[in-house]
């Protein structure tokens, strides 16, 4: 009886470990992007707005990153990850991206490439709005 109560106490608190991770935000210093776990099962993350900064130049989306030991695909760039960064000019999306989000690349004036991946499903709306200068989107 002790050695079953025991078992179901490391269970429920393996799954409460497991929870406590989903959510997790953090910035890769590889490719300089912010993302938050969204599963851990198969362990995905998507890009995030990181706080207080703006994304300028080259961007390249890996198709996945490494934190705290685990390794992350990359599924998605949320809602207005790269909004409002005027001085983004090219973006190259890994060919794991599923989900690029509502208003991800919102009033970036500067951006005039992007590069979609193979992967890509989903679009959200406004993705790209305002993008004055936006001339070449490549899709595979």
């Amino acid at each position: 009886m002790k050695k079953a109560v025991l078992i179901a106490i490391l269970a429920i608190a393996t799954v409460a470990v497991a929870m406590a991770q989903v959510g997790t935000e953090f910035n890769d210093n590889n490719s300089g992007l912010y993302f938050r776990v969204t599963s851990l099962k198969p362990n995905e993350v998507k890009v995030i707005k990181k706080p207080n900064y703006y994304y300028t130049g080259n961007i390249n989306i890996p198709s996945s990153v490494s934190y705290d030991g685990a390794n992350y695909s990359v599924t998605a760039i949320g809602n207005s990850a790269f909004a409002d960064c005027s001085r983004l000019t090219t973006v190259n999306i890994g060919n794991s991206v599923k989900t690029i989000g509502n208003s991800a690349f919102a009033d970036c004036s500067s951006l005039t490439t992007v590069n979609i991946g193979n992967s890509v499903k989903t679009i959200g709306n406004s993705a790209f709005a305002d993008c004055s200068k936006l001339t070449s989107i490549n899709i595979p």
